[in-house]
């Protein structure tokens, strides 16, 4: 079993206790989004100030990149948020809390 499982199945289990969408809580495992951002602005910035029209080009792309992403999260956590009560439907909590309950007793060990 992997942290990550484990950490998962917490988070799905306070969702269910919460009795709000999937989406918002799992924003915070998408730090690494945060390192995209920062060093697509930096190559944008970089990438515009070189007077050239392929610096001006790859600055535009990489800006286009960057909204592009950043507008796919955005709509798959809306839809997270819209389909939780049918996602939760299907999901086996007695498995869920189970795992995390593993992973609890681990590490007090």
């Amino acid at each position: 079993m992997s942290t990550s499982e484990a950490e998962y199945c917490r988070l799905l289990i306070e969702k269910r206790d919460r009795h709000d969408g999937a989406g918002l809580s799992l924003l915070p495992r998408l730090k690494w989004k945060l390192l995209l951002v920062v060093i697509t602005a930096g190559y944008s910035v970089w990438a515009w100030r070189i007077d050239s029209g392929v610096g001006k080009m790859g600055a535009f792309l990489a800006g286009g990149f960057l909204a592009g992403t950043l507008v796919r999260d955005v709509q798959w956590m809306r839809v997270l948020e819209r389909d939780w009560p049918k996602i939760s439907r299907f999901i086996d909590w007695t498995k869920v809390e189970k795992t995390a309950a593993e992973k609890q007793q681990s590490k007090e060990s």
